[in-house]
């Protein structure tokens, strides 16, 4: 899953730092303009930070559950700046985009 939001992302236009906690595991997330790196640690500093668990995570990004949603149940919880939190819900959307995208 990881892996196929790295793929998918592009070029985010803004260089920042993200946590996804996932379970127990710990992942860092940058973005620049280059690309999305992913690496299996905490982050220093994030910009925003999503908990949650791969089944929530999952159903967020293929489009079968809303971020508002998972939120309102307490199954996601999303902590950081505003944009921090807009640049990673974009991030995090991008399965979902894609998947649009190739339906039409």
């Amino acid at each position: 899953l990881l892996l196929a939001i790295q793929g998918s992302a592009g070029r985010p236009r803004v260089a920042e730092w993200y946590e996804l906690r996932i379970g127990p595991s710990r992942f860092t997330v940058r973005t620049t303009q280059s690309g999305v790196k992913i690496r299996r640690e905490p982050a220093a500093n994030p910009d925003a930070t999503v908990t949650t668990d791969e089944t929530t995570l999952r159903a967020v990004c293929f489009g079968e559950r809303t971020l508002a949603e998972a939120e309102r149940s307490g199954d996601l919880t999303l902590t950081g700046s505003d944009s921090g939190i807009a640049g990673l819900c974009a991030l995090l959307l991008t399965l979902a985009g894609a998947r649009g995208d190739a339906d039409h």
